[in-house]
């Protein structure tokens, strides 16, 4: 299952709990799962928030300063550094 704050839930095998995260949860905890949250710190340029973090100096630059990706693919380190990058993670 993935959450994802923009889309609510994309893939919800409990229907009835979508969009209620804390109802999700109960449920969950129901059945004997425990949930677990992780946080990665990325933005690639198809995420809705790209042009919001690119714009706003949200992403870590390379050594050189340039944006570069951080795998040579499409993954753009955010700056946990900059309390705006920071609030603008947590918001959502």
């Amino acid at each position: 299952m993935v959450i994802d704050s923009t889309m609510c839930v994309r893939f919800c095998p409990l229907v009835s709990t979508c969009c209620s995260v804390q109802a999700m949860v109960d449920e969950l905890d129901t059945l004997g799962i425990t949930l677990m949250v992780t946080f990665w710190p990325f933005q690639s340029r198809e995420s809705i928030h790209w042009t919001e973090f690119e714009s706003n100096g949200y992403l870590v630059p390379r050594l050189n300063g340039t944006l570069d990706s951080w795998d040579g693919g499409d993954q753009y380190l955010y700056d946990p550094f900059n309390p705006a990058a920071r609030k603008a993670v947590f918001r959502e």
